[in-house]
């Protein structure tokens, strides 16, 4: 993989060359196997292998067909003649041979100049048709059909590979997609530097074709697969496994294997205990925060805003206070930014573990107000419309008729509990004060450590690697800002300074790394920002999508940051605040104050809820920790750390670029993509009605009578055409307690799941009791009180004839069973399946 890029200093990962003495043969690509006899048989259309695992011949062969051969026959097909000799080398210790990938981007280069074309209107007319009379049109379509043979080759390439690869995917769910389509259990699976290098190999074919011909919209992603090897040589370079998983579901192959060489910022914390949800490192509860000096102060004195009565004033009389360091005379002053006086400020975005706050008072360090000021000053001698900085200084700082005057929420946002209604007026205005900035200087430590004329690659892992990019405040500080700007060691860079530089640098060839693409593409920017509900509802939920990875001290401010996102007045949340119940005796004064911020966030949550009243209905299946208030069972306590079936968009973002017109037409509990099937309830929105439930449209299922004594695994039999049975394996999951609910004979249950129940299993799906309806725009919507999350999987052919053979294959006897002995553990529950999506569910 000695192609993709690597951060200076490291050395690209050597993976071992297994020589027979038999290279692969030039044939027929599908058929290599059968002609080498290492096909067994067929499953279900899919192949089974002979071998076993750590058999060298075995590894040897699927070396030579899915890599060597890969590579010369989709080079075969660009009328490129490859050899096996042309990807290899000597290893590092000179004592053996390894794969190499060092020549492959010379050789997508000549393909590229090859083939390439950029005739935009000649695809377009080639698309609607087959016959051409210009060269032109003809070198087009004859691209088409070289995409086809190519993608044909790389399909079945991640095929085989999905096949030997069991131990690399992702997760349980992904793992449940491949039982589902059919896949049978491998033998064996692939050393995990050779899947490596045969799925990265995949991916850079998979881009360089899309970039020659143009025939697909985007690269395949590999989102059922991480690297074993990528994540353990992350898990050595510090990273946290929440983050190792997060950076492994955001970007590509490329990205996990540049960032995996990348020394983690936050190394030193102890990630032992972390997991891919949770990290644990960064909770380091009762530890006294310190503000930090600059690097090369011994020890100064603190100063804050000279006149604190303006100071108040300013906030009391709704405005934003702007402060200047005057380091002659040693004094912060302040004055109220005036916008018809043409006054203009930077407001200054930080993390408050690299030590630039204060929780005791409204002050800093002499040594940090002083390089504030002078980075202040440097940024705002940009001229307008430029985006970026000069390294010299333009100010010593020395005096107040240099100082340009700046916001930071450690001198500007009051602290003191006799001022917290000034602290809650400020917090209301932040969208305001960071809008009307002129620019937003970001500050992190770990950015400010790196040149600006380093490679644009570590530029960009930087920025997203970076505590600034982990933080949920910091994230709307940069979505507010007109012109955000990063401070690196010499000086500030923009986003759209190393887009530019990125552009110019792969005008005239082809790119086969996208990370440095994709990692700017995180870096937050402006929202949208409009009354109507449908940009409400796509804003939430890009939102949701944005603050997924992001952490914050304290959980209350979460509802906070998504409504100011969303361009809504925060102050009703900002009312909510549960007093601490001092009566309680068996409690510290710790335990009382987290019980009631707990209190607060989880009414913060319900507020906020109601103030969106639209969200993706999707949402019910997340398995996050959930509110345990009627009503908002199905929300979550915090939508941070969210898996993906939170927050994704539905059908390729149609929602953010559907015209208003159309969508005005819609009801509103029926709001969906035009161009997807009618029946497909995937792409609807759930509707809050107020304190009732969620209304969401989902196909599901009614169950007969239960037994008392049910576990956590029951059998479920549904009735089809013709008196046919359909048998599965309802698996109950636990909540975040690891608690299973407990059945109860007299209950209605139900199911909600997120596809249609027919022949095959639903991995998705939720339990709970039916208990009435309510009626809504003149649909009937079923009363469901959320239990538990659960799938449901079909039972094996043995097992179904062990289970008939028991109980019977009449679905009447075992809904209605005479023998009462039969109100036993493992007796089966009957279900009828509801599809009709004129009923709908109201999820409480």
């Amino acid at each position: 993989m000695d192609h993709f890029l690597t951060p200076s200093g490291t050395e690209p990962i050597e993976i071992p060359y297994i020589d027979t003495g038999e290279e692969y043969d030039g044939g027929n690509f599908k058929g290599y196997a059968k002609r080498k006899g290492w096909l067994r048989r067929l499953s279900q259309g899919h192949p089974v292998f002979t071998g076993k695992h750590g058999d060298t011949a075995a590894v040897a062969f699927f070396q030579n067909w899915l890599f060597f051969g890969t590579l010369i026959k989709v080079f075969e097909v660009a009328r490129i003649t490859v050899r096996t000799a042309d990807f290899l080398r000597t290893s590092s210790d000179g004592k053996s041979k390894v794969l190499s990938t060092r020549h492959l981007p010379q050789m997508l280069q000549k393909w590229y100049d090859k083939d390439h074309v950029t005739d935009e209107q000649d695809k377009r007319e080639c698309k609607e048709s087959d016959t051409s009379s210009t060269v032109a049109q003809r070198r087009i379509i004859e691209g088409f059909h070289k995409d086809r043979a190519i993608h044909k080759i790389l399909a079945l390439v991640g095929d085989v590979t999905r096949l030997c690869c069991s131990g690399e995917c992702r997760s349980q769910s992904m793992r449940d997609v491949f039982t589902l389509s059919g896949y049978p259990p491998p033998a064996w699976s692939l050393p995990p530097e050779l899947s490596l290098a045969i799925l990265a190999l995949r991916w850079t074919l998979h881009e360089a074709t899309r970039q020659i011909y143009g025939c697909r919209v985007e690269t395949e992603r590999h989102t059922w697969w991480e690297s074993t090897t990528l994540r353990n040589r992350s898990l050595n370079a510090g990273w946290c496994p929440k983050e190792i998983a997060w950076f492994m579901y955001d970007l590509e192959v490329d990205a996990h294997y540049y960032l995996s060489s990348i020394r983690s910022p936050r190394w030193e914390l102890d990630h032992t205990r972390c997991t891919k949800k949770i990290c644990r490192g960064i909770q380091v509860a009762g530890v006294e925060y310190r503000t930090k000096h600059t690097e090369n102060c011994t020890g100064c004195n603190y100063f804050g805003v000279s006149d604190q009565d303006t100071f108040l004033d300013i906030i009391r009389n709704g405005k934003t206070p702007v402060v200047s360091w005057d380091g002659t005379f040693g004094k912060l002053s302040v004055v109220e930014y005036d916008p018809l006086a043409k006054m203009e400020y930077v407001a200054i975005s930080h993390v408050w573990s690299d030590g630039m706050g204060n929780e005791k008072e409204n002050s800093l360090p002499r040594c940090q107000l002083s390089r504030i000021q002078k980075l202040v000053n440097e940024l705002n001698a940009i001229p307008p419309g430029s985006e970026q900085s000069t390294p010299e200084s333009t100010s010593s700082c020395d005096g107040p008729a240099q100082a340009v005057g700046f916001w930071m929420d450690t001198l500007c946002v009051p602290v003191r509990k006799e001022d917290y209604p000034h602290r809650k007026s400020t917090i209301a205005r932040m969208r305001t004060i960071y809008s009307e900035a002129c620019r937003v200087l970001v500050l992190d430590t770990w950015i400010q450590e790196l040149p600006s004329t380093s490679q644009l690659s570590e530029c960009a892992a930087r920025l997203y690697l970076s505590n600034w990019e982990r933080r949920l405040w910091t994230c709307q500080e940069g979505v507010m800002a007109q012109s955000l700007h990063f401070q690196f060691k010499d000086r500030s860079r923009t986003i759209k300074d190393l887009e530019k530089e990125l552009q110019n640098s792969s005008l005239n060839g082809i790119s086969v790394c996208r990370f440095v693409k994709q990692t700017l593409e995180q870096i937050p920017t402006p929202s949208l920002n409009c009354d109507t509900s449908f940009v409400t509802r796509v804003n939430f939920q890009a939102v949701l999508k944005a603050i997924r990875h992001r952490t914050t001290t304290r959980q209350s401010d979460e509802t906070i940051c998504i409504i100011t996102l969303m361009g809504k007045d925060p102050s009703p949340l900002l009312g909510i605040k549960d007093p601490v119940d001092e009566s309680d005796s068996s409690l510290t004064m710790l335990e009382k104050e987290k019980l009631a911020e707990t209190r607060s966030c989880e009414k913060r949550m319900m507020k906020l809820l109601g103030m969106i009243k639209f969200v993706p209905q999707q949402l019910i299946f997340h398995d996050l920790p959930r509110l345990h208030i009627d009503g908002f069972r199905w929300a979550p306590t915090s939508f941070l750390g969210q898996e993906p079936i939170c927050s994704e968009l539905p059908q390729k973002e149609f929602l953010r670029y559907a015209p208003i017109s159309y969508l005005e037409n819609i009801s509103s509990s029926r709001l969906q993509d035009p161009n997807t099937n009618d029946e497909d309830p995937n792409y609807y929105w759930g509707q809050l009605l107020n304190r009732h439930g969620l209304l969401v449209s989902y196909p599901g299922m009614i169950f007969g009578p239960v037994a008392a004594c049910l576990g956590a695994s029951v059998i479920v039999v549904r009735k089809r055409p013709k008196d046919k049975l359909k048998w599965y394996t309802l698996s109950l999951k636990p909540n975040e307690s690891g608690e299973y609910p407990s059945w109860n004979k007299n209950a209605q249950y139900a199911m909600i799941t997120s596809t249609k129940i027919s022949v095959e299993a639903v991995p998705e799906a939720i339990l709970g009791t039916t208990h009435g309806h309510v009626k809504f725009e003149g649909k009937r919507w079923l009363n469901f009180k959320f239990l538990c999350r659960a799938r449901l999987d079909l039972l094996e052919k043995e097992q179904v004839r062990d289970v008939e053979g028991k109980w019977g294959s009449r679905f009447d006897d075992i809904r209605n069973p005479r023998d009462k002995e039969k109100e036993h553990v493992d007796r089966p529950i009957t279900g009828t399946r509801v599809d009709d999506l004129r009923h709908g569910w109201c999820v409480m």
